[in-house]
């Protein structure tokens, strides 16, 4: 498995390779991969991938894109970069010369450390670290900040999402959940993983939304605010303490599913939940 760093290099190097500054905003993304003499080619299938990338022999590979699933432009650069990263990176070469035709699907039938890497490797080509890093400074998170890394990138509310996430200096965390109320998984950020390591706190995944957040009613049609105060207890339950936070909520705009941001309102949380509890837990 390639590591983060050498992911960032790989997708750094490809900018290097056409032309592209740090501080350059990537263009047209189809026109890039046919001048990079890749192929490209667009199908209509109703099966659950949106892009592919294939070895086709010769040192010569192709990326598609599945406009069944054409969720905007944002969401076909990613998919479109998602497959740049399958198809340039050596490992992921590799891996297309043994099976040559490799299709991005959205359920379990991909290899999950393949497709992150893939993840990893577009947003480090969309949105370049150093340069996201100063976009971001003095920025919290909220969904107009993610609005705003996506329009200015122009990738996907939920690809900003993980940028600001691995980027940010804040104790936070981002939970992609669906429209049936389950979430799928959880994106914390350097520091809330720091806070939170010594109490053993599990990932929120494949669990139900509690019914007494703003994920939830907004899921079931009860609310249309955005941001609330919440507690971070109703997303995880095994918290020793009483956690106040700001719980916000992102419509994806893609497959039904959402994004909630969680900030607890205490900074040092780790000290506090160290502290010897002087009251009942409330759930």
């Amino acid at each position: 498995m390639e590591s983060l760093l050498a992911i960032a290099e790989h997708a750094k190097n490809f900018r290097d390779n056409v032309g592209l500054s740090e501080s350059d905003i990537v263009p047209d993304i189809v026109d890039l991969i046919k001048t990079q003499k890749y192929e490209y080619k667009e199908e209509f299938s109703n099966e659950g991938y949106a892009g592919f990338s294939e070895y086709i022999g010769d040192w010569i590979y192709r990326i598609g894109f599945n406009t069944c699933h054409d969720y905007g432009i944002q969401f076909r650069r990613f998919t479109l970069a998602h497959e740049l990263g399958h198809v340039y990176m050596p490992s992921h070469q590799a891996i297309l010369r043994d099976h040559p035709l490799h299709r991005s699907y959205y359920d379990n039938k991909y290899d999950k450390n393949t497709e992150i890497e893939a993840d990893n490797f577009a947003a480090n080509f969309l949105a370049p670290s150093n340069f996201c890093l100063r976009f971001i400074q003095n920025k919290e998170c909220s969904p107009e900040t993610m609005r705003q890394i996506a329009d200015y990138f122009i990738i996907s509310t939920h690809a900003a999402a993980l940028r600001f996430i691995e980027l940010t200096d804040l104790v936070c965390t981002i939970v992609i959940f669906n429209e049936t109320g389950t979430t799928e998984f959880e994106r914390r950020s350097p520091k809330m993983e720091e806070m939170l390591k010594p109490f053993f706190i599990p990932y929120v995944r494949k669990t139900k939304i509690h019914e007494h957040t703003l994920a939830y009613e907004v899921v079931k049609g009860k609310s249309k605010k955005e941001t609330c105060e919440s507690l971070m207890n109703l997303w995880y339950p095994k918290l020793p303490k009483e956690v106040s936070s700001t719980e916000s909520i992102l419509d994806l705009g893609y497959r039904g599913k959402y994004m909630a941001l969680l900030t607890p309102t205490i900074p040092y949380l780790d000290e506090y939940l160290a502290e010897e509890e002087k009251s009942p837990t409330i759930y």
